[in-house]
């Protein structure tokens, strides 16, 4: 465990020392979300783990999505955890279901 925390401190210190910033969900709580919004223009999801592991060993998927409805989607749940995390407060947020239907 102590490696896994230097290791940790070392990554953290390297984003921080380069000028990004970095928060953390502080609650007993897991937050399990796997995606990245690039540019407000692009979403990669799925079941895939940034970790070293997911990057040889496990099977794992992820999407591309380009659509705007989807990205904007995703970039305001980020948006709203990005607050949330901010200020140190946890709440169950379950309203959330994005459906879309049609082409492109």
């Amino acid at each position: 465990k102590q490696w896994y925390q230097r290791r940790v401190r070392g990554v953290l210190h390297a984003l921080r020392s380069n000028g990004i910033v970095v928060r953390f969900d502080k609650s007993d709580y897991l937050m399990h979300h796997k995606f990245v919004v690039i540019d407000s223009r692009i979403v990669l999801t799925g079941s895939y783990n940034f970790s070293r592991g997911g990057m040889g060993i496990n099977r794992e998927n992820i999407v591309k999505v380009h659509h705007q409805h989807i990205v904007k989607a995703y970039l305001e749940e980020f948006n709203e955890m990005w607050q949330l995390y901010s200020t140190s407060k946890f709440s169950f947020n379950f309203r959330k279901e994005v459906v879309y239907e049609g082409s492109g």
